[in-house]
């Protein structure tokens, strides 16, 4: 009896220096990483079988991409920083156009159409959440983290966003969880659409599954999650699947269904990266 209970104590030890190890090498990977080809994936799937080789290769001829740390947040992650990107994008176009003009517009009158609805929408999300039970305590400093940056996008360049995006236990990091609050939300404000995606999940209820799986950081995300944030913020987003499939291409879903996606993100198993077209 006390030879098991000591080889079950030394394995959980070797367990627990395993998943130490594990998150220290996770802790390596910048949170957003610099832009590069796809390519770079052929030495993470050289032992897999033939049919990612051929992925990878079908990815690299249409995009370049970013590796995201893989901590479990790396969709919500991708999904921020990716859409992030395309609004300032959109804001800088719409700057140009406005400085033809005799007598531009400034301030909030200033702002693209996009950066005008989305701001719109945040501002409206705290209480949209408090409405399917969240505590206005709990997720104002969450809400005004995102609420600010956003408002403040037109200040910013791509490098700064970048260097936001990056920094350890930062601000953005407030704002990947509250893009979790909102999918939990929307998950909670129609259960009866949303429950037969978690049937046999072991959850008995949306509440549930969203305080398990949803709204904890670092809990990987799935089809059901990627629906609700980007219906919610009305934000569509394409997603290319390197799965190994037998064709030897990457096979392609959008979220929403029949909405121009903004942003591409690659899945390959368990993780999330985000992609731009070439």
């Amino acid at each position: 009896m006390t030879e098991n209970l000591s080889s079950v104590q030394e394995q959980n030890v070797l367990t627990e220096k395993q998943v130490e190890s594990i998150t220290a090498q996770i802790r390596t990977q910048a949170l957003i990483g610099i832009k590069e080809s796809p390519n770079v994936l052929d030495a993470v799937y050289q032992d897999n079988p033939l049919e990612f080789r051929a992925g990878i290769a079908d990815l690299t001829a249409r995009y370049s991409m970013r590796r995201v740390r893989g901590d479990g947040n790396c969709f919500y992650r991708s999904f921020l920083f990716g859409y992030l990107e395309q609004l300032l994008s959109q804001q800088r176009q719409h700057e140009a156009a406005l400085a033809a003009q005799e007598s531009a517009p400034e301030g909030e009158d200033a702002w693209c159409p996009e950066l005008q609805r989305v701001v719109a929408r945040l501002r409206g999300s705290k209480l949209d959440l408090v409405a399917v039970g969240y505590q206005e305590s709990a997720i104002d400093v969450f809400w005004g983290e995102i609420v600010e940056f956003v408002e403040a996008l037109p200040t910013h360049t791509p490098e700064s966003i970048l260097e936001q995006f990056n920094e350890e236990n930062g601000g953005a990091e407030y704002m990947v969880w509250y893009c979790r609050a909102l999918s939990a939300g929307f998950l909670k404000a129609d259960p009866e659409r949303f429950m037969p995606f978690i049937l046999g999940a072991n959850y008995g209820d949306i509440a549930s599954f969203c305080a398990a799986e949803v709204e904890p950081m670092y809990k990987e995300c799935e089809q059901v999650q990627i629906i609700a944030l980007s219906e919610y913020l009305g934000v569509g987003v394409r997603i290319e699947y390197l799965d190994g499939r037998s064709n030897g291409g990457a096979s392609t879903h959008v979220f929403p269904d029949g909405v121009h996606p903004q942003l591409t993100l690659l899945y390959r198993p368990g993780h999330y990266d985000l992609l731009y077209p070439l």
